[in-house]
């Protein structure tokens, strides 16, 4: 069994690049040369040595810059939070390892097959599963909004739909259409200023309860 967890923390990769410079060799013992020469060739010398120095310091400027670039754009990227290996949705439901506020746990059998009599239907829905159990990744506290059980009561949720709930303080539940290939669904959720979580949602072989095969994160970028 193959599980991914990387709950908190950025990693990021960022290559470092160093200059060098050369010192210039100032020879006193050259042939045919006067005082006043050798005086002369000093000063060309440190005026080179300066103007390559200069120029060196401005590359590790640019460096700097570019490096930051670099950061920002990594930062930006999606990271993956939690995932599951999906060949471990070819095993029955209750050996499925599932995402639970950020703990592992497992359905019983007793509750699947309590599920596939009929009972306790929203545990197959992914809209309402990803609003319940992933609710630690989203800093605001939402449960106690009461509009949300009206919105769910009045939305034709049938896989073949996109449907979206939205928070009194703003963030959205949106569900997309299952894929008839794979039997996963996404769900996207939008959370204002913080960023974006990706939850795609899979089944064991013997059941339809939903379980996460995978989170990923990306961090709502500053304009």
């Amino acid at each position: 069994m193959k599980i991914r967890t990387i709950l908190t923390g950025i990693a990021m990769a960022v290559a470092l690049t160093g200059c060098s410079t050369q010192a210039a060799t100032l020879d006193s013992g050259m042939p045919n040369q006067s005082p006043a020469n050798q005086s002369t060739n000093v000063n060309n010398s440190i005026n080179s040595d300066t103007v390559q120095i200069s120029s060196e310091q401005n590359r590790g400027t640019d460096s700097s810059a570019q490096l930051k670039k670099e950061e920002k754009k990594v930062l930006m990227e999606p990271i993956t939070l939690y995932e599951v290996d999906s060949r471990e949705f070819a095993k029955k439901t209750s050996e499925i390892p599932s995402y639970h506020k950020g703990k592992i746990e497992y359905w019983t059998e007793d509750v699947v097959q309590s599920f596939n009599e009929g009972h306790s239907v929203t545990w197959g829905d992914p809209l309402v599963s990803t609003y319940l159990r992933i609710s630690n990744l989203i800093p605001y506290e939402y449960f106690s909004d009461r509009s949300i059980d009206d919105q769910l009561s009045n939305l034709n949720r049938t896989i073949y739909k996109t449907v979206t709930i939205t928070t009194a303080n703003g963030i959205s539940f949106t569900k997309n259409p299952t894929d008839p290939k794979t039997g996963t669904t996404i769900v996207q959720v939008d959370v204002p200023k913080w960023g974006t979580y990706v939850v795609t949602w899979n089944h064991g072989q013997d059941s339809d309860l939903q379980i996460i095969q995978k989170i990923t994160f990306q961090r709502e970028t500053k304009q």
